[in-house]
């Protein structure tokens, strides 16, 4: 889309010659005009594939944010799962100790 709209639709008009060899003053008008025109097209283009550019940069930091999200949500919840194991088994090593200082008595 870019390209086609960096692309002048139609070529120039030719400047036409006055009589003393040079260009006429409408027809410089003209060419000036249409340079004019044929530049500010080329800047819509160029801010168009930028503005397409950047939707693309933050649509791929956008999904990398995501993903880096999902994995910490991940690790955290294994963390979280570990820590409990280690309780628990601290606790049952706990009980166990105090059942057996209590069994002999």
């Amino acid at each position: 889309a870019a390209q086609a709209a960096a692309a002048p639709l139609s070529p120039p008009p030719q400047p036409q010659m006055a009589q003393g060899g040079g260009l006429s003053e409408d027809a410089s008008t003209l060419a000036m005009e249409s340079m004019r025109a044929a530049l500010e097209a080329e800047r819509r283009a160029q801010e168009t594939a930028l503005a397409l550019e950047r939707t693309r940069m933050e649509a791929a930091l956008r999904r990398e944010r995501e993903d880096l999200q999902a994995r910490l949500d991940h690790e955290k919840r294994e963390l979280e799962a570990k820590l409990e194991r280690k309780k628990e088994k601290k606790v049952r090593s706990e009980l166990e100790r105090g059942q057996m200082v209590r069994a002999p008595l």
